[in-house]
């Protein structure tokens, strides 16, 4: 598939006792905003999305960048997340 730098698509092999509401994930690279943007542009994905999406009774989705979202270094990165997941006015 164009634009993607990487794009995997598997059954999910998790069992979970909370829920196991996914059985099929999508995982894709991109190098930017703009070939994720050219990715969904695309006749191929396009085609894809008007055969899966009468199949699917629910989504998931999510993203973030690499290089500015993720941060993480052992316990030292758990703190720094729940520092960053706090409300407001609390620390």
């Amino acid at each position: 598939m164009p634009y993607a730098r990487r794009l995997e698509i598997a059954y999910n092999r998790k069992s979970d006792q909370l829920g196991n509401d996914v059985d099929v994930v999508v995982y894709g690279e991109f190098d930017s905003e703009t070939d994720l943007a050219a990715y969904k542009a695309h006749d191929l994905y396009q085609e894809a999305i008007r055969r899966v999406r009468p199949l699917r009774e629910l989504r998931f989705a999510a993203g973030y960048e690499l290089s500015t979202d993720v941060h993480f270094d052992g316990a030292a990165g758990l703190r720094q997340i729940a520092r960053c997941s706090r409300p407001s006015g609390r620390n």
